[in-house]
């Protein structure tokens, strides 16, 4: 079914794409119970109807955050050249999509919980153990954020799904704002579909 009306997304909607109700949500940093793999989503509101209010106008970027990146990836370059923390932090920002509410969207292989725990421990700038979406922790805001998830046995797919709808929903207006408007995707997500990558400039070994 093509999707008619270009809005932005909301949580309720994305999951309705791949025929799941979201559970949760948790805040950022607490613990999923789900044991199961499947799908997940981060966002802005805890209300997975909510758009209204609940978007931000400006990336909150946090430059302290910004600075420890710099400071434990030493080799990462910003179109060749090393950047400092002001000019690393104003090309993030303008990757933000201002009218969304989703920042990110990953799935999990095995278990949800273990693979979301991952996520939350990973210092920024370190490979493992869950590297994806590492965008999210230059963010101000990022103990205000929340975890939605459904379980499920088709989860590249459904991670692909739930992509491919908020891709399509991202207005024109939003889109011609970022300073990649051929790859609208999450704040977090870097890639979609695969070998299709945000062109940010950005070089780091990990990454």
């Amino acid at each position: 079914m093509m999707r008619v009306t270009i809005m932005p997304s909301t949580i309720t909607h994305l999951f309705q794409r791949i025929e799941r109700h979201p559970s949760g949500p948790v805040r950022w940093g607490e613990a999923v119970p789900e044991r199961h793999g499947g799908v997940y989503v981060v966002s802005l509101t805890a209300d997975p109807d909510r758009l209204a209010g609940a978007s931000m106008p400006v990336a909150p970027i946090d430059m302290a955050a910004v600075d420890s990146w710099l400071a434990c990836a030493g080799s990462l370059s910003l179109e060749g050249e090393r950047p400092t923390a002001e000019v690393l932090g104003e090309r993030l920002s303008r990757f933000w999509l201002p009218d969304e509410v989703v920042l990110y969207i990953g799935k999990a292989g095995a278990s949800l919980r273990q693979r979301i725990h991952d996520y939350y421990r990973t210092p920024l700038g370190k490979p493992r153990p869950h590297a994806g979406g590492c965008w999210l922790k230059v963010l101000d805001n990022l103990p205000a954020l929340w975890v939605f998830w459904a379980a499920s046995e088709r989860r590249e797919h459904d991670e692909n799904v739930l992509l491919g709808e908020f891709v399509a929903g991202v207005s024109p207006v939003a889109r011609l704002s970022l300073a990649d408007p051929d790859h609208p995707f999450p704040f977090g997500n870097l890639e979609y579909p695969q070998g299709h990558r945000k062109r940010h400039g950005i070089q780091h070994p990990h990454r």
